[in-house]
């Protein structure tokens, strides 16, 4: 049986399972502020693809408290948890699908860790994206993303933030929106190394788009990132 366990972050409540990756993230986003974008508007339209169990949720709102979020979470576990911590800190204007953002809407297999209190790297790749990790298949629902991010600024007259967290499907789901980006004002992308020649490519879709690319690796910012480690992409005009 999988533990929860309950904390306090800043003025937020947390449950969690993963205490090692709890505070790895933690760390990540709020010490670090891996995810802080300047957004003009008092009330950004955010979209999370990866909420995970809402810690990039959690900082959203912590800086932009009148900011409408639209997360999405495949893995059904950190989806219980992100609805639980949603609903704990009473959110308002945060809404959560247990989906992952794709290319068209199906169901499609998803493989998840499958050790007690599992991690955060769930990916279309057996052994996730580190191809080295015990996973399992589940079935989820997908969405076309373009759609939704096309639904939405109807709705909005624009996005504000898009942060794409997605366990290497980073490039796939760039190239279907792409043609929506023009509306969507600032994109954080975390980039996975499990395909060097996508880097490029991500940068070329994005460089149509945006003035201003910077990278952040191991919670600084660099010039030239490693393609062999985790970093994040910044794109703003």
């Amino acid at each position: 049986m999988i533990n929860i366990e309950t904390t306090k972050l800043r003025n937020y409540t947390v449950k969690y399972t993963n205490s090692k990756e709890y505070h790895l993230i933690k760390n990540e986003i709020f010490n670090s502020e891996l995810y802080n974008v300047d957004l003009k508007e008092k009330k950004p339209v955010i979209v999370d693809c990866g909420s995970h169990i809402g810690l990039s949720i959690l900082y959203f709102k912590s800086i932009y408290p009148n900011s409408v979020i639209y997360g999405f979470e495949p893995n059904p576990h950190a989806f219980a948890l992100l609805e639980e911590n949603v609903f704990v800190n009473n959110l308002e204007e945060v809404y959560v699908e247990n989906v992952a953002v794709d290319t068209k809407k199906t169901e499609k297999e998803l493989y998840i860790d499958k050790s007690d209190g599992w991690y955060s790297t769930g990916s279309y790749t057996k052994g996730s994206w580190k191809g080295s990790e015990e996973t399992e298949a589940i079935s989820v629902k997908t969405i076309d993303t373009k759609a939704m991010i096309k639904k939405l600024i109807e709705k909005h007259n624009r996005i504000d933030l898009l942060k794409v967290d997605i366990e290497g499907y980073e490039y796939k789901l760039l190239a279907h929106i792409q043609e929506a980006l023009s509306e969507v004002e600032n994109v954080i992308v975390e980039y996975h190394p499990v395909n060097n020649s996508n880097f490029p490519r991500i940068l070329s879709i994005l460089r149509k788009y945006y003035s201003d690319i910077t990278y952040e690796q191991e919670g600084k910012e660099v010039t030239e990132p490693d393609l062999k480690g985790l970093f994040v992409i910044k794109a703003t005009n």
